[in-house]
């Protein structure tokens, strides 16, 4: 049988968001006695599929009023979308809130109403101050009445990131020679209850997919584990300076996407 334009076009479209997941961000162009993560560190930032895993509900945290919380107010009733990333990265938690936001446009479901948005920084040194900005201007792109209510930006303490890291498989690092942290690309979504039920993996994702995810999460079904395919390049990318302080530029090194097995 002859491939059709149709899947030609998937196959593309498939490829196209395989190069494009689960980047993350490293340091270029540093100082000469600035140490950068391994290969072997590197090797290690990925998705890890807990799938059925029940994350702490008693993690405390701060929100974006600067008030303390635990992380299980926000769980019970709805399905959870949780993202991990930090307010203050360069690039990739940009892409991924961007394109969660305008997947999560595309649905007739509400954050709020039929499901919550935790986000968590995985940087211990941001501030309310930062979480409560990020939150004002994607509620504005969102641009929905009633999500403020559903959508959570939290910071905590370096034991809280990591136990929840850890127990929903998001594998990170800090490099020292950037000044940026080394993640995973993508979206984790939890039962009411606290359960990891599905990854969706990349930077854009299909609003069916979304919505399939969140749907099958409120009915506390778990999903089937997703292949990771890994796309190192050598020759990466530069990205533009974030900041002059910083006095360096960054490069964009893309690493693992999925495709359902």
């Amino acid at each position: 049988m002859k491939p059709t334009f149709s899947s030609f076009l998937s196959a593309k479209l498939l490829f196209t968001r395989a190069l494009l997941s689960a980047a993350w961000l490293v340091g270029a162009l540093c100082p000469a006695n600035s140490q950068t993560l391994s290969d072997s560190a590197l090797a290690q930032i990925r998705f890890e599929q807990n799938l059925g895993t029940q994350v702490s509900l008693d993690m405390p945290f701060v929100d974006d009023e600067g008030r303390s919380v635990k992380l299980g107010q926000y769980f019970g009733q709805k399905p959870i979308l949780l993202v991990l990333g930090y307010y203050e990265c360069p690039m990739l938690c940009t892409l991924v809130l961007n394109g969660m936001v305008e997947s999560a446009a595309d649905m007739k479901w509400s954050i709020g109403r039929e499901f919550e948005v935790v986000d968590v920084s995985i940087n211990p040194r941001e501030t309310p101050a930062l979480a409560a900005a990020k939150k004002r201007s994607y509620l504005k792109r969102y641009g929905r009445a009633g999500a403020g209510e559903g959508w959570h930006f939290l910071t905590g303490q370096e034991a809280s990131i990591r136990q929840l890291a850890n127990q929903v498989g998001f594998r990170y690092a800090f490099d020292p020679a950037s000044k940026q942290y080394a993640h995973p690309s993508g979206l984790i979504i939890l039962t009411p209850q606290g359960k990891v039920s599905r990854y969706i993996f990349g930077v854009t994702y299909s609003p069916t997919e979304l919505f399939t995810a969140l749907q099958g999460a409120g009915k506390r079904e778990l999903g089937s584990p997703i292949q990771q395919l890994e796309h190192s390049f050598r020759s990466a990318a530069i990205l533009s300076r974030a900041t002059p302080q910083r006095g360096h530029s960054r490069q964009l090194r893309r690493r693992n996407e999925a495709r359902p097995l």
